[in-house]
């Protein structure tokens, strides 16, 4: 007599895979970015803005991805104040998504950091449809409180591994005004 408990084990396993795989799917599922945790309960949700961004992505690994991404109606967070403590101004954080290229079927969505009261970039995170790119500060971007947007010029993002090479953003991502913490 044979012993079939093993192959049942690997194809509950398999059909266990499938069937979370199909809710994600139906239930809306694509990608979803979480690079970091702020705790505390903050509210990164993205709702509809009613303003437009365009970006253009150029020099990837993958030709298929550079083209320009935009949206008129960018899936907007609120822009939310992390606080670091020990004299440090704190950190402006806010998501965005909803970028549809323009010449394929490529999605792209966001977040961005910058230094509560300045126009410093601290940090750009770019998903493209599961290929992700970050970098730190950036002479080539700048945070425009006045104008509630973040300009991007040219700026190299690294891919994060697994992603490979890097990609060069250039564009307007809008941000929300209502609401922004005081420095933000």
């Amino acid at each position: 007599m044979q012993n079939r408990s093993a192959p049942r084990g690997f194809l509950r396993g398999r059909l266990a895979a499938l069937l979370a795989a199909g809710c994600v799917s139906a239930c809306g599922g694509g990608i979803s970015i979480a690079f970091f945790s702020i705790g505390g309960g903050t509210d990164l949700s993205l709702h509809p803005s009613g303003l437009p961004s365009s970006l253009t992505v150029g020099e990837a690994d993958d030709p298929q991805v550079n083209g320009t991404y935009g949206s008129g109606d960018t899936l907007l967070s609120d822009v939310v104040l992390s606080a670091s403590g020990g004299g440090d101004p704190g950190t402006c954080i806010f998501r965005f998504s909803g970028l549809q290229q323009a010449s394929g079927p490529r999605g792209l969505e966001g977040e961005i950091r910058y230094v509560a009261g300045s126009a410093v970039l601290g940090t750009t995170f770019i998903a493209i449809d599961g290929l992700r790119y970050q970098v730190d500060g950036g002479s080539l971007a700048v945070v425009d409180l006045a104008h509630d947007q973040v300009r991007y010029a040219g700026l190299v993002l690294p891919g994060i591994a697994p992603t490979p090479g890097h990609i060069t953003l250039s564009g307007t991502v809008p941000m929300r005004d209502a609401a922004r913490p005081v420095g933000c």
